[in-house]
C-alpha cells in the first residue's frame, strides 16, 4: 500500500495567508523553489531556466530557498552564469515557509533524473497547492497518478531546462490558466490530501492488514 505525504492543513492554511497575499504588491514575478538541495530536486535545470527566462523577461526573479548537498555546485552555476535574477537564501524555520510561499506567483516541485524523483510526489507540491499557488514540476509516474496537466498542475520534462523555462512563460503570460491551476490544484488538495483525509487511509490500511 502506498499512503501521498499530504499536507499539515493546520501551517499551511489559506485563511491564514491570505492577508499577506492580498498585499503583495511587487512589480517583479516570482518564482519560488524550497526544500533540501538534493540530487532529485534537479536546482541545476531551475538555474538554467532562470538564464533562459531572464534572457526573455527582466520582471521574472527567482528565489531557492534551502540548503544541502547540492549547494555548492548550485552557488557555483549561479556564478558561471552570473544571474541577476536568481537569489539563494538559507533555510527558515518551518513554521515561516507558509508566509514566504504566499508571495510567489509560481511554484516549483522536482525536476532531478533520479529514480527516486520518479516515485515520489514531494510535500511542497502539495503544501503550495494548499495555499492556492499553481506549481510546476517533472513529468513523472508518481505525479500522473494523483494530478492532471493544466488542469491542477503544470507539467514540464523532467531535467530538461528549457522544458522548464517554457512551462514559467506559458503561466507568467497566462493568468487565467496560473489561476485555473491555483484554484482547482487546491481544490484537490482540500477533497483528497489533508491530515484528517491521509489519516482515514492509514486507518484504513491499517485495519485490512490486522484482519
Amino acid at each position: 500500500s502506498r499512503v501521498p505525504v499530504g499536507v499539515s492543513d493546520e501551517l499551511f492554511s489559506l485563511i491564514k495567508t491570505e492577508g499577506e497575499q492580498e498585499s503583495r504588491k511587487e512589480n517583479n514575478f516570482l518564482v519560488q523553489f524550497y526544500g533540501s538541495f538534493l540530487p532529485l530536486q534537479g536546482i541545476e535545470y531551475i538555474v538554467q531556466a532562470a538564464r533562459i527566462v531572464g534572457s526573455r523577461d527582466k520582471a521574472v526573479r527567482f528565489e531557492l530557498i534551502g540548503s544541502g548537498q547540492t549547494l555548492a555546485m548550485i552557488k557555483g552555476l549561479i556564478e558561471e552564469l552570473e544571474l541577476k535574477n536568481t537569489v539563494l537564501r538559507n533555510w527558515v524555520p518551518f513554521n515561516e515557509l507558509p508566509e514566504l510561499v504566499s508571495r510567489a506567483d509560481i511554484c516549483l516541485g522536482i525536476f532531478g533524473k533520479t529514480e527516486k524523483a520518479r516515485r515520489v510526489v514531494p510535500n511542497k507540491v502539495f503544501q503550495c497547492l494548499s495555499l492556492k499557488k499553481p506549481v510546476i514540476t517533472g513529468r513523472t509516474p508518481a505525479i500522473l497518478e494523483f494530478f492532471v496537466d493544466k488542469e491542477n498542475i503544470l507539467l514540464c520534462e523532467s531535467a530538461n531546462a528549457d522544458s522548464l523555462a517554457r512551462a514559467i512563460m506559458v503561466l507568467k503570460d497566462d493568468e487565467k490558466l496560473r489561476k485555473k491551476i491555483a484554484e482547482n490544484g487546491y481544490r484537490l488538495i482540500r477533497e483528497n490530501f489533508t491530515s484528517q483525509l491521509i489519516g482515514r487511509q492509514i486507518k484504513k490500511i491499517l485495519s485490512e492488514i490486522s484482519v
